[in-house]
């Protein structure tokens, strides 16, 4: 079980209304407060994940809107080649059948290699159902910054590739121990995302 905080976030440059002439949803306004972030909180672990904000935003063609890339890790661009494979390999042996199963992904996805890659993943976070109520607790907080279901809007090349190199920024920092965020429940996220909008392609 789930309990959602709302707190201040320290990375604004002002009120949202004002500095950055952005949407401000409902929320903002109920609790009074310049820019939030949204904390979930699993009330069985005491764990807290956000999700976090640079300020700055990515509008698609399409209407789906996205944190900036800018200042992000690229780790699409590092992992084509053999030889990132095999050092994260070394670097985290227990993980080595996902981290083949999204390499492999990477190479040539496939709704089929998603799929073994989220399993692997999921049992690193105690099983499906514990890690669907971290993905679940990622599509709160995304709901709170961009508005439920954003990413549906979703529908060109542009976003397929925004897909996929946000998964693998995310795969790279889960793997490096990264905890600023939860960065399983974010690939799982951009996985889905991206044969999301693939089918859409396939089906023009």
């Amino acid at each position: 079980m789930y309990s959602h905080l709302f707190v201040e976030d320290p990375n604004c440059l002002g009120c949202c209304i004002t500095c950055r002439g952005e949407r401000v949803s409902a929320i903002h306004y109920v609790f009074g407060l310049a820019h939030l972030t949204s904390e979930v909180v699993n009330n069985d672990t005491g764990e807290v994940w956000i999700t976090k904000d640079s300020g700055k935003r990515e509008q698609f063609t399409s209407g789906m809107v996205r944190d900036t890339q800018e200042g992000k890790p690229r780790f699409d661009l590092i992992f084509d080649g053999p030889l990132t494979r095999q050092i994260l390999i070394r670097l985290e042996p227990l993980k080595t059948v996902l981290i083949n199963a999204f390499f492999d992904w990477y190479e040539s996805p496939t709704i089929e290699k998603a799929t073994i890659t989220i399993l692997e993943l999921s049992d690193f976070f105690g099983g499906l159902s514990s890690f669907f109520d971290d993905c679940s607790g990622l599509m709160v907080r995304g709901a709170i910054k961009y508005t439920e279901k954003n990413w549906m809007l979703a529908s060109g090349e542009p976003e397929l590739k925004r897909f996929k190199s946000s998964a693998c920024r995310h795969f790279g920092q889960y793997i490096l121990r990264n905890t600023d965020e939860n960065h399983g429940a974010a690939v799982w996220f951009n996985l889905n995302g991206f044969h999301y909008v693939e089918s859409k392609l396939n089906a023009k």
